[in-house]
């Protein structure tokens, strides 16, 4: 397929609520300019390596499946600028360290987890505005860790452990 078809492909998806986790399998052959995809409440329990050849995704909700950890092949998503991961089974201890490769990332979800702290490598997402924890059971967050996030402007925090920032 040559580059004056792209405008002709399809460039987004929405398949939520199929329970249809062998969707993320073969993505990529039959849409791989996609730049928008929902896949949320499908019973995805992890992604192929294929799924990230989606080079061009930019908005990806994952959000209410079983994802229990993240991949290092993220970080092939240079243009990833929206991520909904919330009502997954991720804990802190599962985030690979390419996910945090993820530059042009704006607005992560990651609420409704089971994290309980933050990784030292989430300052690495230097682009990052929006950061959602919500309910994953946080009980010690390092203030420091933000400080060198200079474009961060928003961190949902309610339904935690804290007891001090």
């Amino acid at each position: 397929m040559g580059l004056e078809n792209r405008d002709r492909e399809i460039k987004e998806l929405i398949h939520r609520k199929k329970q249809n986790p062998g969707i993320v399998k073969e993505l990529h052959i039959h849409h791989p300019f996609l730049v928008h995809v929902n896949l949320s409440e499908n019973g995805i329990q992890s992604l192929p390596p294929s799924f990230f050849n989606l080079i061009f995704l930019r908005h990806l909700n994952l959000s209410y499946n079983k994802l229990e950890s993240l991949p290092t092949e993220f970080e092939k998503l240079k243009d990833l600028n929206y991520l909904d991961l919330c009502s997954n089974c991720i804990s802190g201890i599962k985030i690979s360290q390419g996910f945090f490769n993820l530059s042009s990332l704006r607005h992560l979800h990651l609420s409704d987890n089971n994290l309980e702290s933050i990784p030292h490598n989430i300052c690495n997402l230097v682009a990052l505005r929006v950061l959602g924890l919500r309910n994953t059971g946080l009980k010690i967050l390092n203030y420091n860790i933000f400080r060198v996030m200079p474009r961060l402007r928003e961190i949902h925090l309610q339904g935690n452990y804290l007891t001090h920032l």
